[in-house]
């Protein structure tokens, strides 16, 4: 069984609404024991033991994206890897066009 662990991820916020908002939508997620977000700073603290990918998930299901900034211990990502709660992240592609 895996301990919790704590996440720490960067989401934009512009008022008391987007932090309820995305609370609300955190808390419905398996393995999440606690939200605590913070406006001024624009991050956004979660304990438990849901993977980063299901955090994210639900966090971009209330219109904003989001950067993990950190996770549990200096250990816990070869934890969460052999678990497999850890998925890699999605490949991003950027694309520039110039006139």
């Amino acid at each position: 069984m895996i301990e919790p662990f704590q996440t720490t991820f960067a989401v934009p916020m512009t008022c008391d609404g987007c932090v309820k908002d995305i609370s609300s939508s955190l808390k419905k997620v398996e393995g999440v024991n606690k939200v605590d977000a913070n406006l001024k700073d624009q991050l956004v603290f979660i304990e438990g033991t849901a993977a980063p990918s299901s955090i994210v998930t639900a966090i971009q299901a209330t219109g904003r994206d989001a950067i993990l900034r950190g996770s549990g211990t200096s250990n816990s990502t070869c934890e969460l890897r052999k678990s497999g709660l850890l998925e890699p992240p999605p490949r991003l592609t950027r694309t520039v066009i110039r006139p």
